[in-house]
């Protein structure tokens, strides 16, 4: 007889699928049907909450889910946003566009990322390892947000670079001159420059700077030419190409990728030569090879170090 009783009746579903409401802006989901008609039910659902608010009546879906339907209808216009755009990429760079190109970046962004956070879990044991601990804890957060901002083309991602390339910078100081680090540390009046030149990139200035353009919302923060000194010292062969005032950005996330990921390697050798030989295995980046790819991004930032910036 128990079995015959409905003691639970069906609930009306609002949100099918909250998954839609977080996943990245990536090629691999924005062409998915299912998220586009998940986040446009909640577009919709929005719409009535604000229709029947401006009538004076009482709306269908429950208040408590207007912020996540609101939150849904901002991300279905990211959404459309991604995909005209998405379109308009491929055919703007026509046989140069890399549809997997997105995917790496993320996938590298989430291997240096996670591995910077775990790092910061390890030096945390270390009571005398807490200020690089709190550096690599905040390129996580940091690169994370950027990745995001990045796939959503909001240049606001730059801005997240620049406590990057920072923190990496307060890492790598306290990793190869302990002392220098720790006069930096409790210097009141020091400034990120100092890390950046304690970790020996005094040839990266210009690349900080120009992230830190993006960091700041103030008048006299000239987000053009920013942008310009971020193309201006991409790869020779990149710049030679139609578009590459487009890749400016996209060209600065790698280069932090990269640099992030070499620190977290050498880090990860303090713990462990065969924990450092693991990573690198992963990310598949060698000693020699990650000296030369740092090596010629400092180069190519201090040739164009005269980039105006404002």
């Amino acid at each position: 007889m128990v079995d015959r009783i409905q003691l639970v009746l069906p609930a009306k579903v609002w949100l099918s699928d909250v998954r839609t409401h977080l996943w990245p802006m990536m090629p691999m989901f924005i062409r998915q049907t299912a998220v586009e008609g998940a986040l446009g039910a909640s577009a919709a659902a929005y719409r009535r909450v604000i229709s029947a608010m401006q009538a004076g009546r009482d709306p269908a879906e429950p208040s408590e889910l207007w912020p996540a339907l609101a939150f849904g209808s901002h991300r279905f216009r990211a959404l459309l946003n991604e995909q005209y755009a998405y379109q308009i990429e491929r055919k703007l760079l026509g046989h140069h566009f890399d549809e997997g190109g997105a995917d790496r970046a993320v996938a590298e962004a989430v291997l240096a990322g996670e591995m910077a956070a775990v790092l910061a879990r390890w030096l945390r044991q270390d009571p005398e390892r807490q200020s690089p601990a709190n550096a690599l804890a905040v390129c996580a957060s940091g690169l994370r947000s950027a990745q995001w901002l990045w796939l959503e083309d909001d240049e606001r991602s730059m801005g997240c670079l620049r406590t990057v390339i920072e923190q990496v910078a307060r890492a790598r100081t306290w990793r190869l001159r302990p002392n220098r680090a720790l006069k930096i540390e409790t210097n009141p009046n020091s400034t990120p420059r100092d890390w950046i030149e304690g970790a020996g990139w005094k040839r990266l200035t210009l690349l900080n700077r120009a992230l830190g353009e993006f960091a700041h919302g103030s008048t006299k923060a000239d987000w053009n030419d920013a942008r310009n000194a971020l193309v201006a010292i991409q790869h020779a062969d990149d710049l030679k190409e139609a578009h590459a005032q487009y890749t400016g950005r996209t060209h600065a996330l790698n280069a932090m990728i990269l640099i992030l990921t070499i620190e977290c390697a050498a880090w990860a050798d303090t713990f462990g030569s065969h924990l450092g030989e693991a990573y690198r295995r992963i990310i598949r980046v060698d000693d020699v090879r990650a000296d030369q790819l740092i090596e010629a991004l400092l180069n190519r930032v201090w040739d164009k170090r005269h980039t105006p910036l404002r």
